[in-house]
C-alpha cells in the first residue's frame, strides 16, 4: 500500500512530469535499490553486499543529491523493521552501527560540500540579506505542515509557490504544536510502535536538505521535495490503519483499492497542467498569489510562440511585484527588442554600411520617434538589468550595444561591445564588435572623401550624402550643417526637409523638427501626413516633458 500511495499521488506528479526533475526519479531509483541491497547484506552480511549498496548510493548521489539523507534513513531502519539495536547495549551498538555507515556519511557529507558550493556559483542560493534567519525559520516550521496538509488533500498544487517572508505568528504556532504533539507521540510509543517513530523521523530528516533553513531559489516549498520525505507519512498512516482495522478485511480491502483509485484520478487531472508552459503557469496563477517568477516563465512561453504584447504584460507585472527581478528587465527589454524588430533594423544598419553608407535613409518620422521610444526603453530596461544583478551582464551589454547601433551611436556601441566581449568571450558580442568596428572605418573612409570631393565641387548632392553619413554615425549637429548647406542651395528638395525634420527629431530636438515639417506642408499642403508627422512631434515633446518632471 505504501508503494502505492508514492507511484500515484498527485504531489509527485511534478517529479514525473517535469523532464528536468526526472533525476528525482533515477536519484530515488537508485537511492531504493541502496536500502534493499543494504537490507540483504544485513541479513546476509558480506563485502559484496556492503559495496553494491555504497556504488548504488553514490549513483543516486550523482544523479540528485536528494538522497543525501539515506545513511540517517539506515539508521532508522536499523531500529525497525530490521531489528539491529539490543536493548542491554543501545548506545554501544548505535555507535556501531553509526560506524558501520562512515562510508555513507562520507559521501553524503562531499555531496553536500559540492552541492553547496555548485548552487553559490550559479546563484541558486539566497543570500542571508535575501530572507533574515526569521523568515527562514518560520517559513520552514510552516513548510513541514504544509506538506502534510497538501498531502491529505492535494489540490491547488502549483509548480512554485512563492517565498513569504515572514509567515504570521499563527501559522507558526500552530505548525510547533503540531510537529510537537506528532514528535511527543512517536517517542512515547517508540516500543510499542516502532513504524510511528520511522515514519515520522524518516518524513523529518529527508526534508531537512530542502526545508529552506539553507535557501534555494524563491520558492517557499515544492512538490518535487516531497518526492522521498512522504514515504516516511505513507509508513505511518498504513500500519496506523492496518492497527486500525486489521479484524475487518472489507475496510482493509476497499481502502488498498478506492484510496489508490481517488488518487490516480487526482493526479490525472494534475497531469493535464503539464501539457505545455502555458497551461502550467497559467494553472499556478489560479492557486499562488503575487508570484513574479511565473509572470516571468510564462512572459518568455509566451514570447517564444509569438505573443510579444501578451509577454510584455507578464514583465511588466513581473516588475511591479518585484521591483529586483533582473530578469524581468532583460526579458522585457528583449520582448520590446521583437515587438519592434529592432533586431532587422539592426542587421539593416550594417547591411547598408556595406551597400553604400552615403544613401538616403528611410525618411519616416513616425516610424523614426516610434523606433527611437522603442529603444529607449528598452536600453533603460537593460540598464536597469545590468545594475541589478550580474546574471545578465554579458546580455544586458551586447543588446544595449545593439540598441545603440540602431541609433547610429556607434561609439558608445563599440564601447558595450568591447565591455560585453572582454567579460565573455562570446561569440555575438565579439562578432558585433568586429561589424562595428569596420562600420565607423567605413563610415570614416566614406566621410573624407566626401569630403575631398567638396573641396573640389560643393554642390548639393555630394553635402546630402555627406549628411546622411554623419546622421548614420549618430553625429547629428554635423548633418544639420550639410543638410542647411543643401537648403541654402535647393530650398525646396523634400528630401532635404525632411532630412533636416528627422535629423532634429533623432536629436530631441521637436520644435525644430516641426519647424522643417511646416516647410514640407507649404510645398504639399493636401499631404496629410505631414500633419500627422507634425502630431507625432508634438506628442514625443510631451512624452519627454513628463520623463523629466
Amino acid at each position: 500500500m505504501v508503494a502505492a500511495l508514492f507511484a500515484v499521488h498527485p504531489l509527485h506528479v511534478e517529479s514525473v512530469a517535469w523532464v528536468s526533475e526526472r533525476k528525482d526519479v533515477l536519484s530515488a531509483f537508485f537511492g531504493f535499490l541502496a536500502l534493499l541491497a543494504y537490507a540483504e547484506y544485513v541479513r546476509r552480511p558480506g563485502w559484496m553486499r556492503y559495496g553494491a549498496a555504497l556504488l548504488l548510493f553514490a549513483l543516486g548521489l550523482m544523479s540528485k543529491p536528494m538522497v543525501v539523507t539515506l545513511p540517517f534513513l539506515m539508521l532508522l531502519l536499523d531500529y525497525w523493521p530490521l531489528d539491529r539495536y539490543a536493548e542491554e547495549d543501545g548506545f554501544r551498538r548505535f555507535a556501531v552501527l553509526v560506524k558501520e555507515k562512515l562510508p555513507f556519511f562520507v559521501l553524503s557529507a562531499a555531496s553536500c560540500v559540492v552541492t553547496m558550493i555548485a548552487q553559490g556559483r550559479i546563484g541558486a542560493v539566497a543570500s542571508i540579506e535575501s530572507y533574515s534567519f526569521g523568515e527562514r525559520l518560520t517559513n520552514t516550521l510552516v513548510a513541514y505542515v504544509a506538506y502534510l496538509d497538501k498531502m491529505i488533500w492535494p489540490v491547488n498544487l502549483a509548480v512554485l509557490y512563492p517565498h513569504p517572508g515572514m509567515r504570521p505568528m499563527w501559522q507558526v504556532i500552530t505548525a510547533v504544536m503540531l510537529i510537537a504533539g506528532i514528535s511527543s507521540a512517536a517517542f512515547l510509543w517508540a516500543r510499542r510502535r516502532p513504524w510511528f517513530g520511522v515514519g515520522w523521523l524518516w518524513y523529518l530528516g529527508t526534508l531537512v536538505p530542502v526545508i529552506g533553513l539553507v535557501q534555494v531559489g524563491s520558492q517557499a516549498m515544492a512538490d518535487r521535495y516531497a518526492y522521498i520525505p512522504l514515504i516516511g507519512v505513507y509508513i505511518v498512516l498504513v500500519w496506523a490503519f492496518h492497527e486500525i482495522f486489521h479484524r475487518n478485511r472489507f475496510c482493509l480491502a476497499f481502502a488498498g483499492i478506492a484510496i489508490p483509485a481517488i488518487l490516480m484520478l487526482v493526479a490525472g487531472n494534475q497531469v493535464r497542467y503539464w501539457q505545455n508552459s502555458i497551461t502550467l503557469y497559467s494553472h499556478t496563477f489560479e492557486v499562488t498569489e503575487a508570484n513574479w517568477l511565473i509572470h516571468n516563465n510564462l512572459g518568455l512561453a509566451l514570447a517564444g510562440i509569438g505573443r510579444i504584447d501578451e509577454a510584455i504584460d507578464h514583465y511588466s507585472e513581473a516588475i511591479r511585484i518585484n521591483p529586483k527581478d533582473s530578469a524581468a528587465y532583460y526579458n522585457k527589454g528583449i520582448a520590446i527588442v521583437l515587438q519592434n524588430d529592432l533586431g532587422g533594423l539592426f542587421a539593416d544598419y550594417f547591411r547598408a554600411i556595406e551597400i553604400d553608407p552615403a544613401q538616403d535613409m528611410d525618411l519616416n518620422i513616425q516610424k523614426v520617434i516610434s523606433t527611437q521610444g522603442s529603444i529607449e526603453k528598452a536600453r533603460k530596461l537593460f540598464k536597469t538589468a545590468l545594475n541589478i544583478s550580474s546574471e545578465h551582464t554579458t546580455g544586458s551589454l551586447n543588446n544595449m550595444g545593439a540598441l545603440l547601433i540602431c541609433q547610429g551611436k556607434i561609439d558608445s556601441a563599440i564601447s558595450k561591445f568591447q565591455k560585453s566581449a572582454n567579460i565573455d568571450q562570446n561569440t555575438a558580442a565579439l562578432n558585433n564588435l568586429k561589424l562595428a568596428i569596420r562600420a565607423r572605418q567605413e563610415i570614416d573612409e566614406n566621410i573624407a572623401e566626401l569630403q575631398r570631393l567638396l573641396q573640389v565641387q560643393n554642390d548639393s548632392e555630394t553635402c546630402y550624402r555627406l549628411g546622411n553619413l554623419y546622421m548614420r554615425s549618430g553625429q547629428f549637429q554635423q548633418a544639420v550643417i550639410q543638410y542647411e548647406m543643401v537648403f541654402e542651395m535647393q530650398p525646396f528638395l523634400k528630401k532635404n526637409l525632411m532630412a533636416m525634420a528627422v535629423v532634429n527629431a533623432m536629436d530631441g530636438q521637436y520644435d525644430i523638427a516641426a519647424i522643417w515639417l511646416k516647410k514640407l506642408i507649404a510645398l504639399e499642403p493636401e499631404n496629410a501626413a505631414y500633419d500627422a508627422d507634425i502630431a507625432c512631434l508634438y506628442s514625443a515633446k510631451k512624452n519627454k516633458q513628463e520623463t523629466f518632471h
